[in-house]
């Protein structure tokens, strides 16, 4: 079980938004992969508000806050199950977009 979270730009406007890349690798656990987002972005210890995902190879994302776990899902909208990760989702390009609504304090 493997997902590399690669900080990639962060913007405020009264609130905070960041960009995120995932990579995926390894085998996928029950229930998702572990990812804090705020741990990442490094600029607070507040979980983030909202955080839509996307990728380019039919999988659809979606991060559990209150668990801090991403989650993946089939195209039939099933989780994938447990065991090495699809071929599609391995080599995807992940996007995740944490976005605070008001400007968390630094830690």
């Amino acid at each position: 079980m493997a997902v590399v979270a690669t900080y990639l730009k962060r913007q405020g406007r009264g609130d905070l938004e960041a960009v995120v890349g995932l990579v995926f690798s390894g085998t996928y656990p029950t229930g998702g992969e572990t990812v804090d987002f705020a741990a990442v972005v490094g600029y607070t210890t507040r979980q983030p508000t909202v955080v839509p995902t996307s990728g380019q190879f039919g999988y659809t994302y979606n991060y559990d806050l209150a668990n801090k776990k991403m989650k993946i899902f089939t195209t039939a909208d099933t989780e994938v199950a447990a065991g090495a990760y699809p071929a599609n989702v391995a080599a995807d390009i992940v996007r995740a977009v944490p976005h605070w609504f008001t400007i968390p304090q630094l830690p």
